[in-house]
């Protein structure tokens, strides 16, 4: 596609065929970070806080627990674990840690620890815009709102602005793009409603409702598709809706938006079900959902089939 209208918006040096970053193993971002930066925060969790080389030592320490139980080459291994530094340790993140969302906890942490970057969803947006004390806490160290995971309510998105003086930018994509579609430019103006521009390597296309193949022109409403390295190859073992979901050679979404002048403007409803992810679309009907996790019953046996997990359990101190 030659004409790449939001390629402006990206920042300097920046350019949609940018060439990608070479693979690199998971393991060793971990590992080149702990050489490079030892002694810096990795985890902040609570009143404990833990070095990249600290992280990297207990990282270590987990895999030779996990090597003894049997864990190598070939073997899946799930993490079901709270939000805790248990987790990170299996694998790796930079982030402050709450076990839960509690929003005077997490304004205190911003205020308190000079937070730099902030990503929340729409319901913490809510939470931290209505409670009580939210005045009372310094968020002057914050230098980019990011809100994902479903569309932020405009007014949600324009009291919070006036707040804070900053408005939380938002970008778009599905499990099925890994998740990345689009995202917003840090240094270009927020337009409240968008979800920003493609992401280098990326194109959206905006087709008709009625075949989905025909594309359409900035300002029509349709379908959003995506193309790009990061789109998946298919739903495991499910050949039609593999076929359904990736026919005219683009990811389908079901989602409605449109192209503006610079920017993807995105639906908040979505007009065909079916383009869900065939396994969360069988489980959302009739699901218990415990603290994100979604359980669903047996069909016909009307209860949790056993075994879900197969689980082991070791221990890790620090």
């Amino acid at each position: 596609m030659a004409n790449r209208v939001w390629e402006q918006w990206y920042p300097a040096g920046v350019s949609w065929d940018m060439p990608l970053p070479p693979a690199v193993p998971l393991e060793s971002l971990l590992e080149e970070t702990a050489k490079r930066l030892p002694d810096a925060i990795a985890i902040d969790f609570y009143d404990r806080a833990f070095t990249y080389r600290e992280l990297h030592q207990l990282a270590t320490q987990a895999a030779k627990g996990l090597q003894l139980l049997g864990v190598g080459p070939g073997v899946h291994v799930g993490l079901h674990l709270p939000n805790s530094p248990h987790f990170v340790i299996c694998f790796f993140a930079s982030i402050v840690l709450h076990l839960r969302f509690d929003p005077e906890r997490v304004l205190a942490d911003i205020s308190a620890k000079k937070i730099t970057l902030f990503l929340g969803v729409p319901t913490m947006y809510t939470a931290l815009i209505n409670h009580p004390k939210f005045a009372e806490f310094d968020l002057s160290s914050v230098s980019m709102w990011s809100s994902g995971g479903a569309p932020l309510p405009l007014d949600v998105q324009q009291r919070f602005e006036s707040l804070t003086g900053h408005s939380p930018r938002e970008g778009y994509g599905l499990t099925e793009t890994a998740p990345l579609g689009t995202l917003s430019v840090p240094e270009g103006p927020v337009r409240q409603g968008s979800v920003g521009v493609p992401a280098p390597h990326t194109l959206v296309e905006v087709v008709d409702l009625d075949t989905g193949m025909t594309p359409l022109p900035p300002g029509e409403r349709g379908e959003i598709c995506l193309r790009g390295p990061q789109v998946m190859k298919g739903y495991w073992k499910n050949p039609a809706a593999t076929e359904q979901a990736l026919r005219g050679g683009r990811f389908h979404t079901g989602d409605i938006g449109f192209m503006g002048c610079q920017v993807i403007l995105l639906d908040t409803r979505r007009y065909r079900s079916s383009q869900t992810c065939p396994s969360c679309a069988r489980v959302r009907k009739k699901a218990l959902c415990e603290r994100g996790i979604n359980v669903a019953a047996d069909s016909r046996r009307r209860e949790i089939k056993p075994p879900l997990f197969r689980c082991s359990s070791m221990g890790l101190s620090f």
